[in-house]
């Protein structure tokens, strides 16, 4: 019966060890209401403070509000009732513990949830930089409801319409070459959508050669008047698609085997 209950636990921590081993970096904006400032960061995977920009060590001007998501079905998590952003030309960065290597083959994603108040002119931008260069624009709102996604030395891309106004959810894909182009696409779920069970790029298509790292996350480009009113929320990084859905049944599968365990356990207490 200890054996049951030691493979139990044991099966548990394994699945525990696989389940985070592939989400690279967590920033849930759990901070104080009000200005971030040069907050220290909250999250995973993340280095020092944030700061005005990826050069400018000044206090970023993003604000922090308490924000309660509106969630796709397939987002079977409770987000952190945070946002970031909130202030018209307000700017804030971090720096990522590990690189995005664009020299080398490879394969990430990252989400986050946005609140976009309406469809005029750019609102939120995030970008992937090297210093003041930027490798990628991950997510750059548009006038008329649209986004663009751009990649490379050159930062070409397209852009195309997502879900209107309101609350949603943005899942990217990054697919590095050490020799050949690097590709970003983006995959936009409205909160009245469903999480499709795998990566379906929906708009921002983009490919060029990209060379060099990318070792900051800049959110900036409120240019609109409309600003106050949007927020970046539950922003991750990870090594699969899996890694930055919330979903519920790796841990529900954890705590089932936790649970295994325990009646065994009780049932040898009663013995």
């Amino acid at each position: 019966m200890k054996k049951t209950i030691l493979l139990s636990l044991a099966a548990s921590c394994c699945l525990f060890a696989w389940s985070s081993a592939t989400i690279l970096t967590t920033e849930p904006f759990d901070y104080d209401t009000g200005p971030l400032d040069n907050s220290s960061t909250s999250g995973t995977g993340q280095i020092g403070n944030w700061q005005l920009t990826p050069t400018n060590t000044g206090n970023a001007t993003l604000s922090v509000a308490d924000v309660t998501w509106a969630t796709p079905t397939g987002y079977n998590f409770t987000p952190n009732s945070k946002g970031v952003g909130g202030v018209q030309n307000a700017t804030g960065a971090f720096q990522l513990s590990t690189a995005i290597d664009f020299d080398a083959d490879g394969e990430l994603y990252f989400s986050f949830l946005y609140r976009r108040p309406s469809t005029a002119g750019s609102i939120g931008l995030i970008s992937f930089n090297s210093g003041a260069t930027e490798k990628a624009r991950a997510f750059q709102t548009a006038g008329g409801g649209a986004v663009t996604g751009s990649i490379g030395d050159t930062l070409s891309g397209t852009g195309n319409t997502f879900p209107g106004t309101g609350d949603m959810f943005v899942v990217g894909r990054i697919v590095t070459s050490e020799e050949g182009e690097d590709t970003l696409a983006l995959q936009i779920t409205s909160s009245s959508g469903t999480v499709p069970a795998t990566f379906a790029a929906t708009t921002g298509t983009a490919s060029a050669e990209t060379t060099g790292s990318a070792d900051w996350v800049y959110f900036w480009n409120f240019a609109n008047a409309d600003s106050p009113g949007a927020y970046f929320g539950e922003f991750r990084i990870g090594e699969t698609y899996a890694a930055v859905i919330p979903e519920p049944r790796t841990y529900a599968a954890l705590f089932g085997l936790l649970a295994i365990g325990f009646v065994f356990w009780r049932r040898r207490a009663r013995l």
